[in-house]
């Protein structure tokens, strides 16, 4: 599991990327080498990555226990 919310796009010819950031912000980004990097990265991301819906029932379920268990650990966290 990777964390990351960027995002690569190419709209009517021109690329832009978009990193959410402190929650809430968001950097977006025209610069074409950044693009460039950021599509590669993106591209390999999803290249070695594994379909959820193509995977076994106990992939799937090992990989949901997985966030279930960070979730109950972070609730209980919370004061």
């Amino acid at each position: 599991l990777i964390p990351d919310n960027t995002i690569y796009a190419r709209i009517q010819g021109q690329q832009i990327v978009f990193i959410n950031y402190n929650t809430m912000d968001t950097l977006t980004t025209h610069q074409k080498s950044f693009c460039a990097k950021t599509k590669v990265y993106v591209t390999n991301l999803i290249k070695n990555s594994a379909l959820i819906s193509a995977t076994s029932e106990k992939e799937r379920n090992r990989f949901f226990n997985k966030l279930e268990e960070k979730i109950t650990t972070s609730i209980n966290r919370l004061p």
